[in-house]
């Protein structure tokens, strides 16, 4: 599956203070009060939230800061007041700074409730739960967070268990198995009846990269960049930086070098040869990784996506686009955390936060607040269908990291059915031999350091086609050998076959 995830994928998080009642109504000799004579818990009355000392809650999460945040953060506090007595305070970080940010955040043990969590350089969900930043909240969904656990997909919470535990609440109606797409201009493929659901392959592009090279010079037929990479029929151990892998829907969780499987070699080959016809832009060894640009040509191009991404990518693109599914849908342990919300260990309302996300799984009016905004500011309903107003700009935010996107209105494009589609494609999912299997990396962490290294050096120009396979291909299997892969892949494979033998 291709793993960029661009502006283009359809394409994550809680807390409560002991009981501090500091309730207008009187409180008889049953309440339970701490050591400055506040009440902490009536027997009486507990669990009423008229009861509890209002508390503020910080949350942060993922995406560009939006100028009307600090309206959106009043109206969803109203909400939240009144659902659960806790304030939000709502806390986005850039893109490119949310990992850094959050890290320091961390490691400086400065105050928060929930964050936003996925890959190592966007929260580290793996890292941060190991070694105790988040806190387990396998207790706390039973008791505060019910609603939580009926509307999620049972594989999710499979995915997130690390050691036996859950530590982050996923957002639920995501595309858990995200499957590869390539998408095409609707304007070539209607021009030249191109059918582009029997294109599976690279080869099977390759008549029309040839006719259309010829009819077509203005356009870039294949846009790949320096992330791009294809893994057909495998699925990585730890992360694509690694190329210790195990083939899709093997039960018998064989780690091989995905650089030493014949199906890969004829991959790259196939790239170099499309690479040198011109096919692929000559800058997509060193071209960065980014959303799609507003207006460039591009015949071909790859990314994950399910329903209603064609919406989304044209929208991007600025003209109509039209994909197919190249891959089935397949669950494995990283798509289920790649949009993750978790408590801090150190929060001091541990129960209110889950008791916020919970509000965000099961409640239509806090949860659209969240995604969209204000109703009448920034947007209005048509039909049940969200219209965005002008004011729409002043807040867009990334909804697949915020909560159950089965509450979130769709929007006047998006086709009547789209949660239906969703749903099905979610309940089409295979699902991985390797679900709930997360490494341990410390054995390994220096040989994984350089084998980094080594995939950053060699994979771009080899995954785009920039140069030539027999020869590259060599030295950076020799380089990985040196780096120490044979130690991961021994290493990994012994983890493997404990947790194969262990699970019930």
């Amino acid at each position: 599956m291709g793993k960029k995830i661009l502006s283009l994928v359809l394409v994550a998080l809680l807390c409560v203070s002991l009981f501090a009642g500091c309730g207008n109504t009187e409180k008889s000799d049953d309440a339970q009060k701490d050591e400055q004579g506040k009440i902490i818990k009536d027997d009486k009355d507990s669990g009423s939230a008229d009861d509890e000392e209002a508390v503020e809650l910080i949350y942060y999460t993922i995406g560009t800061p939006p100028a009307d945040l600090e309206m959106v953060k009043e109206e969803l506090s109203k909400m939240t007041m009144e659902k659960i007595n806790a304030k939000i305070d709502l806390k986005f970080i850039d893109w490119g700074d949310y990992g850094s940010k959050i890290t320091a955040i961390i490691n400086s043990g400065e105050e928060y409730d929930i964050a936003f969590a996925a890959g190592p350089d966007q929260g580290d969900y793996l890292g941060n739960s190991k070694k105790g930043a988040f806190e387990p909240l396998d207790d706390l969904l039973e008791e505060y967070g019910k609603g939580i656990l009926e509307v999620v997909h049972p594989a999710f919470w499979e995915g997130l268990k690390i050691d036996g535990k859950i530590y982050g609440v996923p957002t639920k109606g995501r595309d858990i198995a995200a499957p590869e797409c390539w998408m095409y201009p609707k304007e070539l493929v209607d021009k030249y009846d191109i059918d582009i659901d029997s294109i599976k392959t690279l080869e099977d592009l390759e008549p029309w990269l040839e006719k259309l090279s010829k009819e077509e010079p203005e356009w870039q037929l294949m846009d790949l960049d320096q992330d791009t990479h294809f893994h057909p029929d495998h699925e990585y151990i730890i992360d694509d930086s690694v190329p210790a892998v195990v083939r899709k829907g093997d039960d018998s969780l064989i780690v091989k070098n995905l650089y030493e499987e014949e199906s890969v070699v004829d991959l790259l080959k196939t790239l170099h040869k499309y690479y040198k016809a011109g096919y692929i832009n000559q800058d997509a060894a060193i071209k960065p990784t980014s959303g799609l640009v507003k207006g460039e040509k591009v015949f071909w191009k790859q990314a994950q996506g399910g329903p209603g991404a064609d919406a989304i990518w044209s929208k991007d693109r600025g003209y109509a686009i039209v994909s197919s599914q190249v891959e089935e849908p397949y669950i494995t342990t990283g798509t289920t955390r790649e949009a993750v919300m978790c408590v801090s260990s150190n929060s001091k309302h541990k129960e209110k936060a889950v008791e916020f996300i919970n509000l965000l799984n099961t409640d239509v009016d806090v949860r659209n607040t969240l995604g969209y905004g204000i109703e009448g500011v920034h947007y209005e309903l048509v039909d049940g269908k969200v219209r965005f107003l002008e004011a729409s700009s002043n807040y867009a935010v990334p909804n697949y990291s915020l909560g159950n996107l089965s509450l979130v209105y769709l929007k006047e494009e998006d086709p009547d059915d789209l949660r239906e589609q969703i749903d099905k494609v979610i309940d089409s999912s295979v699902e991985s031999p390797m679900l709930g299997f997360t490494p341990d990396l410390d054995p390994i962490k220096n040989e994984i350091a350089a084998i980094t290294n080594v995939t950053k050096e060699f994979r771009p120009a080899l995954m785009t086609g920039s140069v030539d396979v027999e020869e590259n291909l060599e030295k950076f299997n020799q380089k990985l050998k040196e780096a120490g892969l044979d130690k991961v892949i021994e290493t990994l494979q012994s983890q493997l076959d404990d947790w194969k033998a262990n699970k019930q």
